[in-house]
C-alpha cells in the first residue's frame, strides 16, 4: 500500500535499529569476556574490579556497557553468581567481589535516598510554620 505525500525512504540511510535477538545474542559473549578479564584480575583488590566493570566497554563504541548502577550491580550479581557455580566461594575473587557488591550497593543506596530527599523532601515543624502561603 502506497501512502500519497509520505517521503521515500532514502536507499543510503543505514538501520540505526537493532533487533533484539541480535542483541540478546551480544549480551551472553559481552559477559563472558568480562567475566574472564575479572578472573585475571583476582587480587588486584575490589577497586581494580569495580574500575574493570565500570570502564568495560559496550563493545558497539558507545561508551561503557554498565553505565548505570544499577547496571553495575546486576553484572556484579551475575559475576558473583557464575563464581559460585563455578565452586570459587572460597577463593579470594569472590571475596573482592563482594566488596565491589557492598560498595556499588551503598552507592546505590545514597542515589536513591538522595533522590528520595531532592524529590520529596520531608520538612521540620518549624519550617512548615514559616511557609507563607
Amino acid at each position: 500500500m502506497r501512502v500519497e505525500g509520505a517521503p521515500a525512504a532514502s536507499p543510503h540511510v543505514t538501520e540505526a535499529v537493532q533487533s533484539l535477538a541480535s542483541r540478546m545474542s551480544q549480551a551472553p559473549l559481552q559477559f563472558d569476556a568480562l567475566y574472564q578479564q575479572l578472573r585475571t584480575l583476582g587480587g588486584q583488590g575490589a577497586q581494580a574490579l569495580y574500575q574493570c566493570i565500570r570502564d568495560w566497554p559496550d563493545g558497539q563504541g558507545g561508551g561503557p556497557a554498565y553505565r548505570t548502577v544499577a547496571a553495575q550491580l546486576a553484572v556484579v550479581l551475575q559475576v558473583l553468581q557464575q563464581l559460585k557455580a563455578d565452586g570459587l566461594e572460597e577463593d579470594l575473587l569472590y571475596q573482592e567481589m563482594r566488596g565491589v557488591h557492598t560498595r556499588v550497593f551503598g552507592l546505590e543506596l545514597q542515589m536513591k535516598a538522595f533522590l528520595q530527599q531532592a524529590m520529596n523532601p520531608q520538612w521540620d515543624e518549624d519550617s512548615r510554620e514559616e511557609v507563607e502561603w
